[in-house]
C-alpha cells in the first residue's frame, strides 16, 4: 500500500506563526490506521526538525518524548489535512511558488 499524508506545520516561535504546508510519502508492503500514519507524519516532521536545528552530538542519545518536548517548547506544531491510501504508485509534486503567477 502507498500513503500520501499532506500537512501543515506551524512554527509559532516567531511572531508570524509561519505555516508550511508539509508531505509525507509511505511505501509499505503493510497496512496502517489512520492513527499510525498521523503519529508517522508527526514523528518525521519532529526529528526533520530537530535534526536540522541541532548538532547531532546534542540529540544522538534523547529518546522520541525529547525530541517531541523540544519541538514543543519551541512553539512548533503540525497537523494532518489529508491521507491517501492506494494501492497505485504516489506521483512526484512539484511544488511551485505561487507569487511567480500574480503580476506585481
Amino acid at each position: 500500500m502507498n500513503y500520501l499524508i499532506l500537512g501543515k506545520q506551524v512554527f509559532g516561535n516567531n511572531l508570524s506563526g509561519t505555516e508550511f504546508t508539509e508531505k509525507l510519502v509511505i511505501k509499505s508492503d503493510k497496512e496502517f490506521s489512520d492513527e499510525q500514519l498521523v503519529k508517522a507524519f508527526e514523528r518525521h516532521l519532529v526529528y526533520e526538525y530537530v535534526e536540522e536545528g541541532w548538532e547531532e552530538e546534542e540529540y544522538s542519545t534523547w529518546s522520541e518524548e525529547e525530541y517531541f518536548d523540544v519541538y514543543d517548547e519551541n512553539g512548533n506544531a503540525n497537523h494532518v489535512d489529508y491521507i491517501l491510501k492506494t494501492p497505485n504508485t504516489i506521483p512526484d509534486f512539484k511544488e511551485i511558488d505561487i507569487d511567480d503567477y500574480y503580476d506585481e
